[in-house]
């Protein structure tokens, strides 16, 4: 009997293979794509390896090894059923801040992407889908303009350096947006023009946060004085202005 040889696997495969060997080590707490690693789960009957992951959504499954470090498996599956659901809002201004957002990142032809993608600005991996983007931020958005007008509401990274992303993004107006670069955050303080920078260094108080309470003293919800903002320490409530100390008075007439 003429026992054929098998023919090997095709090249794409191979080169996967050897993709996925040489990927590190999968552990708990990791976030691929749209799903974090939350446990170890019960191996297949034929071996393989399995996790217990969390999607952004909410769904917890059990997903393979292989499939999590090759990409096969993003999400639940509902990042996939999103992107075959008709939102009809195509033609909206919402709509248009979601795709500009994403082509001044990943679009070189952007007349702004020099100071977007080039800098390494991204948009997380859930907002590539609009329908997630909308869930998270359609609400803000409508509250927003309520107040200040649509062509008012842009979309406004906290930390001017780190990501478009649910946790860094709010709804400012061009003013407050403005304020919030890099390039604007400079104030003089006992005669000591600085920007987040120094003051950051000067006092060990994190940029991020310098900028957040520079943005409620913008907007009008914080009392804090300039150099409360830039010097007082995170967890420490610092003394506003029209914070008054109580005296007291003893039973013989000595007040304290």
């Amino acid at each position: 009997m003429n026992i054929t040889p098998s023919s090997p696997p095709p090249l794409q495969i191979v080169i996967k293979l050897l993709i996925i060997m040489g990927m590190k080590a999968i552990k708990i707490g990791d976030k691929i794509n749209m799903l974090t690693v939350d446990g170890e789960a019960e191996r297949y009957k034929w071996g393989q390896k399995r996790w217990t992951c969390l999607c952004d959504c909410g769904t917890v499954i059990l997903v393979r090894e292989d499939y999590l470090k090759s990409g096969r498996n993003k999400s639940c599956g509902c990042y996939n059923l999103a992107k075959s659901i008709k939102h009809g809002m195509s033609n909206t201004r919402f709509y248009k801040v979601w795709e500009n957002m994403k082509n001044r990142c990943n679009s070189k032809k952007h007349k702004a992407y020099h100071r977007y993608g080039e800098r390494g600005i991204k948009v997380c991996k859930r907002w590539d889908n609009f329908l997630f983007f909308k869930n998270d931020m359609y609400k803000s958005y409508l509250e927003n303009i309520k107040i200040h007008g649509e062509k008012q509401t842009t979309i406004d990274r906290i930390d001017n350096n780190s990501n478009y992303s649910p946790e860094n993004c709010r709804w400012a107006t061009r003013s407050e947006q403005g304020y919030n670069t890099s390039n604007t955050l400079s104030v003089i303080i006992d005669g000591v023009k600085g920007d987040t920078s120094f003051w950051s260094k000067k006092y060990g108080v994190s940029p991020n946060v310098i900028r957040d309470r520079m943005y409620k003293k913008r907007v009008g919800r914080s009392k804090l004085t300039l150099k409360q903002i830039v010097s007082s320490p995170i967890g420490k409530r610092p003394a506003t202005p029209s914070a008054k100390k109580l005296s007291t008075t003893s039973p013989n007439g000595v007040t304290k």
